[in-house]
């Protein structure tokens, strides 16, 4: 059985948070991984969103909180006021285990045209990149790729892994020879 108290425990002990930050109580649980409360909350606050347009499923995925992914199913799709859906949040906070639970929102871009995939090459999440290959046609609002994103960021073992699939080749040669790193581009993927 699930405990009541634990509900109430979270309430009382973080009510300052919840009023300051416009959260509701399954934020905060979420946040803080109290499973038995996403239990009972998510039947009574499922997609509440926070004053930014966070949802619970989104806190989940940036804390890589695995099993509350179930409850939360519902909330798959929802973007917070940046744009961003949950698996962007995972693909950042190398959140592994989460991103399967919301292949659905693999294609999304957020308000600056950054896709999931562009997120996990920004911070050489290579397990993740990997997984999310599918979206590396997709371009940003400046017009890269995670290909070209990763060479600016030089972030080379990124570089290597989406190199293999790369559909425009001459197109990131012409980019990393414009960002003075041709070389070690071409170091990198002649291995």
């Amino acid at each position: 059985l699930i405990e009541v108290d634990d509900v109430k425990g979270l309430l009382l002990t973080d009510y300052e948070k919840i009023m300051s930050d416009a959260q509701y109580p399954i934020h905060v649980a979420a946040q803080k991984k109290a499973i038995k409360c996403i239990e009972v909350l998510s039947k009574l606050q499922q997609n509440k969103k926070t004053e930014n347009g966070q949802t619970a499923l989104m806190f989940c995925a940036e804390n890589n909180f695995q099993e509350a992914v179930e409850y939360l199913v519902q909330e798959k799709g929802q973007k917070n006021n940046d744009g961003q859906t949950a698996l962007m949040l995972a693909a950042m906070n190398q959140s592994e285990s989460i991103i399967s639970f919301l292949k659905e929102e693999i294609g999304i871009q957020d308000d600056d045209g950054f896709s999931a995939l562009m997120y996990a090459a920004q911070e050489k999440n290579l397990k993740i990149v990997e997984m999310l290959k599918d979206e590396l046609n997709l371009v940003d609002d400046d017009g890269l790729n995670a290909t070209k994103i990763a060479i600016l960021r030089e972030n080379w073992d990124v570089v290597k892994i989406l190199w293999k699939y790369e559909d425009n080749i001459q197109s990131a040669l012409e980019y990393a020879k414009q960002e003075n790193c041709e070389a070690k581009l071409r170091e990198v993927v002649d291995k």
